[in-house]
């Protein structure tokens, strides 16, 4: 819940400043494999956790309620680093493709200057709209 919050003031203010006892965690619900609380890091975050006896993955936003996100597991293996990195940029354009009802090669991710990844999609009209990961 902390990393994902300090991962989205990262990317606001560009700020990347190791602080972990600045960060104040508060959980509201926990059933299952899902827990929902805020984190409080200048600003409040609401967070959504899952956690499994494999893995534990967390979104954080602005916004009170998280009402969506989607979640995909890959199974690495031993696989490289760099072969991770493009299976996981795979399944980000597969899942885009087929939910902003774009093209694939219209597709593409890179990383900002702070080192965070973006989304790119490439318009036919010649624009491109920036989604940021958080």
């Amino acid at each position: 819940m902390k990393e994902s919050a300090y991962k989205v003031s990262v990317r606001e203010t560009g700020n990347r400043m190791f602080a972990p006892q600045k960060l104040a965690c508060h959980i509201n619900l926990f059933r299952d494999e899902m827990v929902e609380g805020v984190v409080f890091y200048k600003k409040a975050y609401s967070t959504k956790s899952v956690i499994t006896s494999q893995y534990i993955t967390s979104v954080a936003s602005h916004t009170s309620i998280l009402t969506y996100f989607h979640q995909e597991v890959i199974r690495f293996g031993s696989a490289t680093h760099q072969h991770q990195s493009a299976m996981v940029r795979e399944k980000i354009r597969q899942y885009a493709t087929h939910h902003l009802v774009t093209p694939e090669d219209h597709i593409s991710i890179s990383k900002e200057s702070n080192g965070a990844p973006e989304l790119i999609i490439n318009h036919d009209l010649g624009g491109t709209k920036s989604i940021p990961s958080a």
